[in-house]
């Protein structure tokens, strides 16, 4: 069996490399190491069985990617989220590797000492209030010419842009005559936007009629996103109905160190009283049976 790296060369397929990036998410959350080689072995069947049904030989390193995410969601939700963040935070670095580079040192100290072209003081407060990144090695706020790059630097992140095309954009952000989304101008290159890519979004929308779209919506307003949302009696209808004859039983929280935290919202029921643990991360939702 052949792979196609990223960089198009075709070699033989080696699962101890899919065992050492698993291996790696187990440790990281504690998870029972001892499962590593039966892990492994079910997921080169299923690229085997793949290929063979598919008549093909070659496979890329993207859908080998693809099928461990999967089947490790499948065994742990945990597991398979931990593995996908590293696998994101990968690209993102090889990623970075290049596109950072897009704009020179050269280029951009032609700006560097230029006066801010904010036309009234208002203006550049709400720069400052707003936009502008702390920056905590330095213990000041971006100035705007730093602002301006760490935008040009992420947008030119996201689809293939030459140079002239980067530093035109750079050149008119910088002079006002062009702008990108409030929420990228706020957000756009920090470690939110590479990892919850939606924090970028201006305006999101959704129609409450179910329990999900609760979900969906602070899951959004956590990460940053603007979101809207309707309510019509037709749509509140559409809902299922609650259960009011449940004693709720809470307590004040209780801080524990970051190991002891759940990362996955969880739930046990025992002797007719089901305990629920709130997650510590934005994924932590879970379904729950409160309103069957």
């Amino acid at each position: 069996m052949k792979v196609i790296k990223r960089n198009g060369n075709i070699v033989d397929f080696n699962i101890s490399k899919v065992e050492g990036a698993i291996l790696n998410a187990m440790c990281e959350i504690q998870y029972k190491t001892d499962e590593i080689f039966e892990i492994s072995e079910s997921i080169q069947e299923q690229i085997e069985s793949g290929l063979e049904e598919q008549e093909q030989e070659i496979i890329t390193v993207e859908e080998i990617q693809e099928i461990v995410v999967a089947e490790l969601y499948s065994i742990d939700k945990r597991l398979g989220k931990v593995y996908n963040d590293y696998r994101n935070q990968q690209t993102l670095n090889r990623q970075n590797k290049t596109i950072y580079k897009i704009l020179s040192e050269e280029f951009i100290s032609k700006y560097k000492h230029l006066p801010d072209p904010f036309p009234t003081d208002m203006s550049a407060f709400v720069f400052y209030r707003t936009y502008s990144r702390f920056l905590p090695k330095e213990n000041r706020r971006e100035r705007w010419w730093e602002t301006v790059a760490r935008v040009v630097k992420y947008n030119c992140s996201l689809a293939p842009t030459s140079r002239e095309e980067a530093e035109k954009l750079y050149d008119n952000i910088f002079n006002l005559k062009q702008f990108p989304s409030g929420r990228t101008m706020w957000v756009g290159g920090t470690d939110v936007s590479k990892k919850y890519p939606m924090s970028n979004f201006n305006c999101a929308f959704n129609i409450v009629d179910n329990f999900d779209s609760y979900s969906d919506s602070f899951y959004l307003l956590l990460i940053g996103a603007g979101v809207g949302f309707r309510v019509l009696p037709e749509d509140a209808e559409k809902l299922p109905k609650v259960r009011t004859d449940l004693e709720i039983i809470d307590g004040y929280y209780q801080e524990k160190p970051k190991s002891q935290r759940k990362e996955l919202t969880e739930y046990t029921i025992q002797n007719n009283i089901l305990k629920l643990t709130i997650g510590d991360s934005k994924e932590g939702k879970h379904t729950c049976p409160l309103y069957q």
